[in-house]
C-alpha cells in the first residue's frame, strides 16, 4: 500500500510540520508521495530530499533578526519581497535541480493568476516549484513561466489531498495549519504600548531602501511613512488585515476541501499562538507538531501494524 502526505499552507505555522514529519519518522512512518502547497511546499521538499534533520537545526536558530535578513525588500509593483535571500537559504537542503531527481516523489501547488487555475508542478526546476508556491500574493513577487503569473497555491488548494492520491497514494495523511485559527486579537493589540524591535528594524530597512533607490524622496514624506508602520493603533494594520484576509480564506478553502477530499489521517496541531509571520517561533511550532503527532500515535497504534516500512 503506497502511502502519501498532503503539507498544507500556513506561513510561520508552517514549522509544525518539521515536528509532525520527524515524529512520524521516528515511529518508523515513511512516504512514497508528498504534496505541498505554500509553506508545505517549501518543508515538503526539504523532506522529499531528506534533509529535514539540517533544516530543522536552522529553523530552530532563527530569531527575528535572521527572519529580517530574509526580506529582500524590492520596489516593483507586483509583490515587496524578492525571496532570492530565502531560494539561497534553500539551496543548502535542495541540491536537486529537477523534482525528479528528489528521493521521493514531490508535488508543489501554485496558482496561475491569469486564470485562478491549479498548478501542480511533479516535474522541472524544484527551485522554481516551491519558490512559485510560497508567493504569497502582494508579499512575494510572483513567478512568470510559459505565460502563467504564479503565486500562493494556498488560493486554489491550501490542503492538496487530492494531489498526492493523483500521484498514486492509497493511505493519505494531511496536516491542516488552519484549524481553529486566531484572528485578530482587538484587546491584545490594544495592550501593545510600543513598536517591537522587529518593527523598527524593518523600519530602518524600508528606509535606507528608499533614500538609496529614491535620493530626492521627499524627506518629511518619508517621517510621514516611519510614523505609519510603527504607530500603534486600535485597528489592524494593511498588513495584517491582508494576513488575516489570507488565513481566513485558506481555512474556509481547506473546510470545503476537506468534505471533498478526506484523507485518512488528519493532523490538527493547535496552532492559535503563531502568528502569519512568526517564522522566529521554530522552537514552539515544531514541539506543537511534534505533540500533536505523538498523541495521534498512542491512540492510533493499531493502524501502524497496517503501513509500510
Amino acid at each position: 500500500m503506497k502511502t502519501g502526505i498532503a503539507l498544507g499552507a500556513g506561513a510561520a505555522k508552517g514549522w509544525a510540520h518539521i515536528g509532525i514529519l520527524e515524529t512520524l519518522e521516528e515511529a518508523g512512518i515513511s512516504f512514497d508521495y508528498v504534496a505541498g502547497t505554500s509553506i508545505g511546499a517549501l518543508v515538503g521538499a526539504v523532506y522529499a530530499a531528506g534533509a529535514l534533520k539540517e533544516f530543522k537545526q536552522d529553523i530552530l536558530e532563527m530569531d527575528w533578526k535572521k527572519v529580517l535578513f530574509m526580506l529582500d525588500l524590492v520596489f516593483p509593483r507586483n509583490g515587496l519581497l524578492d525571496g532570492k535571500k530565502v531560494i539561497s537559504f534553500l539551496k543548502k537542503y535542495l541540491p536537486q535541480e529537477n523534482i525528479e531527481d528528489l528521493p521521493v516523489p514531490f508535488a508543489a501547488v501554485s496558482t496561475d493568476i491569469y486564470t485562478g487555475k491549479e498548478i501542480v508542478f511533479t516535474r522541472g526546476n524544484l527551485i522554481e516549484a516551491v519558490r512559485a508556491s510560497i508567493a504569497v500574493p502582494a508579499i512575494f513577487t510572483p513567478v512568470v513561466k510559459d505565460k502563467m503569473c504564479l503565486v500562493d497555491g494556498g488560493l486554489v488548494n491550501p490542503l492538496p489531498v487530492s494531489v498526492v492520491r493523483e500521484m498514486g497514494a492509497e493511505f493519505v495523511f494531511a496536516v491542516n495549519l488552519n484549524y481553529r485559527t486566531k484572528r485578530f486579537d482587538l484587546e491584545e493589540y490594544k495592550e501593545k504600548k510600543e513598536p517591537n524591535g522587529f518593527k523598527n528594524e524593518l523600519w530602518n530597512r524600508i528606509s535606507d531602501k528608499l533614500k538609496k533607490n529614491l535620493p530626492k524622496f521627499d524627506f518629511p514624506l518619508l517621517e510621514e511613512v516611519k510614523s505609519w508602520i510603527l504607530k500603534v493603533e486600535e485597528t489592524p494594520h494593511i498588513f495584517e488585515i491582508m494576513q488575516t484576509s489570507i488565513t481566513i480564506l485558506e481555512e474556509k478553502l481547506t473546510d470545503t476541501l476537506l468534505k471533498l477530499y478526506a484523507p485518512d489521517v488528519l493532523f490538527r496541531p493547535p496552532l492559535e499562538k503563531i502568528k502569519f509571520m512568526d517564522f522566529h517561533k521554530g522552537k514552539e511550532a515544531i514541539s506543537i507538531g511534534k505533540k500533536n503527532a505523538q498523541s495521534w500515535l498512542k491512540k492510533e497504534k493499531s493502524i501502524l501494524s497496517k503501513l509500510p516500512k
